[in-house]
C-alpha cells in the first residue's frame, strides 16, 4: 500500500495514515487510545512513532491504584509494542483519534508529563457497590 506523498503544512489535511514526507520519513505519528482489562479497564494514549518497527510506538498512561492506602498513581511514558499483541488489549478498542505531527511529538510528551495524576481516592476496604455509588455522585 502506497502512501500519499505530503508536506507536514498541508492546509487542511487531516491524515487518515502515516502521510510520508518527501524523504520518506513520516510527517505525522498516529494516535490511538487502547484499552486494556482491569477491574476497571484502562485506557492508555498510543502514539505509532515505529521506532522499533512497524505499529511500535510510545504509551502514555497513569498507572498505579486510586485507593487511599495503596500505592497510588504513576505517569509513565514508556516504549510499546503493538497494543493489539498484549494479552490484556481489549479486542477493537484500538480507536484511531488523531495524528501529531512528528515536529510536536516532543511537545505532546512534555504536555503529558504536566498533567497531575489523579490522587488516591478511596478506602480499601471500599466495597464495588459503594465504589460505583462514589463515581455516580463524583464524575
Amino acid at each position: 500500500m502506497s502512501l500519499p506523498t505530503t508536506s507536514a503544512d498541508s492546509p487542511g489535511m487531516a491524515p487518515t495514515e502515516s502521510l510520508k514526507q518527501e524523504h520518506g520519513s513520516p510527517a505525522y505519528y498516529n494516535v490511538y487510545t487502547p484499552q486494556f482489562l482491569g477491574t476497571i479497564n484502562h485506557i492508555g494514549v498510543f502514539v505509532e512513532t515505529e521506532e522499533d518497527g512497524p505499529k511500535t510506538g510510545r504509551m502514555f498512561e497513569v498507572t498505579g491504584n486510586i485507593v487511599i492506602r495503596g500505592g497510588g498513581m504513576q505517569y509513565e511514558d514508556t516504549k510499546s509494542q503493538n497494543p493489539e499483541e498484549d494479552v490484556a488489549f481489549v479486542e477493537g478498542t484500538k480507536k484511531k483519534v488523531g495524528a501529531v505531527k512528528v515536529s510536536d511529538f516532543a511537545r505532546l510528551r512534555e504536555i503529558c508529563q504536566k498533567i497531575p495524576v489523579p490522587g488516591k481516592l478511596i478506602l480499601s476496604k471500599t466495597t464495588k457497590k459503594n465504589y460505583n455509588v462514589y463515581l455516580s455522585q463524583n464524575f
